[in-house]
């Protein structure tokens, strides 16, 4: 099996990883914006997150092997804007 596009973009290592798991939670925080008001609720917030993280690795997982995963997975890859700053590993890693 050749590489496809997403296959090249992918090998191009965890920043891009990081990216796409940051744009999937922003659009999932958009969408919860925009449906709540400001008394959003913690414990639905947190929820999503969660959600959007598992979904994101779960596509990244499956994307071969699923037509939803690789459509979701090509969707917020498309959709990281350039402007972002490269991804950088935070304090506390202990190396």
């Amino acid at each position: 099996m050749s590489d496809t596009p997403i296959d090249l973009k992918l090998t191009e290592g965890m920043k891009v990883y990081a990216n796409y798991i940051a744009r999937v939670i922003q659009n999932t925080m958009e969408e919860l914006d925009s449906k709540n008001s400001s008394n959003e609720k913690v414990e639905q917030r947190d929820h999503l997150l969660r959600s959007a993280i598992y979904t994101a690795l779960y596509s990244y997982q499956y994307y071969r092997d699923s037509e939803g995963a690789r459509r979701f997975l090509e969707h917020h890859l498309a959709s990281v804007p350039d402007t972002w700053e490269e991804p950088e590993l935070l304090g506390g890693l202990g190396e």
